[in-house]
């Protein structure tokens, strides 16, 4: 039986919801955090990333199904994130570094030891970054909806429309411990595998990460019901 899925645009009010998802979505990276990371404040870090994520973006859809958020996904077509676009994202950042300040995240001094992973993990995506004009910053559909077609109907909607200004591929950076595999079903094509210096810090072992590109050929630019 199909689901029936509504779609609208993300607000502000919505990143709680998104954060949740995220967590449930991404459990064993949440789970690795909170366990490398004592006393962490888990969802006002998803929140803060559902907030960085739709800051970078020029396209945030939400998936709503029986009146809740089934799944979101956040992308971006580069030629419409203008200069001030990127101010406007600045400006949203420097709250959240004065929160991080305050300690509402966690334990300051726990969280800065992730600043290197972090940076290790910008380095190395920026290496492997496949040739493309779209990019998806943020996508998760809660585990109760997966399997439903929540997720193919929002990665259906952004490819069209990033078809429609003639974006040529889209690409995506996700590594083992995420759905990786939906990325394969779905078309896309592995661009680079790498070790992954944020995740192999979280869970104390080596983690690959994975960037994918998928040209947008006519028959990936599917009309959505």
């Amino acid at each position: 039986m199909s689901t029936d899925i509504d779609f609208r645009w993300c607000d502000r009010a919505d990143y709680p919801a998104c954060a949740g998802i995220g967590e449930a979505a991404f459990a064993s990276d949440a789970h690795a955090l909170a366990r490398k990371i004592k006393g962490i404040q888990l969802h006002r870090i998803y929140t803060a990333a559902a907030e960085v994520c739709d800051a970078v973006s020029t396209y945030s859809e939400l998936a709503i199904v029986d009146g809740e958020v089934a799944g979101f996904i956040f992308g971006r077509i580069e030629r419409h994130f203008t200069l001030m676009d990127k101010c406007r994202s600045v400006k949203r950042y420097l709250p959240l570094l004065g929160r991080f300040l305050l300690g509402e995240f966690g334990p300051r001094r726990k969280l800065l030891q992730l600043l290197g992973p972090l940076a290790g993990e910008e380095q190395v995506l920026r290496r492997n970054v496949p040739p493309s004009e779209g990019r998806i910053e943020y996508f998760a559909v809660s585990p109760e909806y997966q399997g439903k077609g929540v997720g193919t109907r929002l990665m259906d909607r952004f490819v069209q429309y990033a078809g429609r200004y003639g974006v040529r591929a889209v690409s995506v950076f996700t590594g083992e411990t995420a759905s990786f595999w939906f990325y394969e079903r779905y078309g896309f094509q592995r661009w680079a595998e790498f070790d992954s210096p944020l995740g192999s810090y979280l869970h104390g072992k080596p983690i690959k990460g994975f960037s994918y590109r998928l040209p947008l050929q006519e028959k990936h630019i599917r009309v959505p019901n």
